[in-house]
């Protein structure tokens, strides 16, 4: 008899992780962040070129994405 209370206690075990790990992937992928509405630079596009060329020029600089 103990063994069966063993079994039904570890299948119970087992549903509620499934259970948990569905909900907490579906909270991934459910969860993102607004997108920029609207960016405005204090350069007009020739003058973001340029400043983009002279970081280029230097190459002292690292790039990391972010979401």
């Amino acid at each position: 008899m103990k063994f069966l209370k063993y079994i039904f206690a570890a299948i119970g075990l087992f549903i509620l992780i499934v259970i948990g790990f569905a909900i907490y992937f579906a909270g991934e992928l459910s969860s993102t962040y607004p997108p920029i509405e609207s960016y405005t630079l204090d350069f007009t596009k020739s003058e973001f070129e340029l400043v983009l060329k002279e970081i280029d020029k230097q190459d002292t600089y690292t790039l990391t994405f972010t979401d």
